[in-house]
């Protein structure tokens, strides 16, 4: 079974680390090191492609670890996506 689930950016959270000297004393610096993005299921509008989804789980959380550089800044607070849920055919 596939599901097609339409989910919400709450918000996205930038993590950092402290950067290093070369005496490996922290200093004033912070490098990211990965971005923490929360979506949550769009459960308000009944008539969208959303709605199967919605009436059997209106609530919900999908958080993403982003550790890719290049896939910073994928996801926009308030912005809306498409997530294609579906097994994958194994046992564990």
């Amino acid at each position: 079974m596939t599901m097609l689930v339409k989910v919400r950016c709450e918000w996205v959270k930038t993590l950092g680390a402290p950067v290093y000297d070369e005496s490996d004393y922290p200093t004033d610096e912070h490098c990211t090191t990965c971005e923490l993005v929360h979506l949550v299921p769009v459960s308000r509008d009944k008539h969208e492609v959303n709605s199967v989804w919605a009436d059997a789980v209106p609530n919900g959380v999908l958080e993403l670890h982003i550790t890719n550089k290049a896939a910073f800044r994928a996801f926009t607070p308030g912005r809306c996506y498409m997530v294609s849920i579906a097994g994958c055919g194994e046992e564990d």
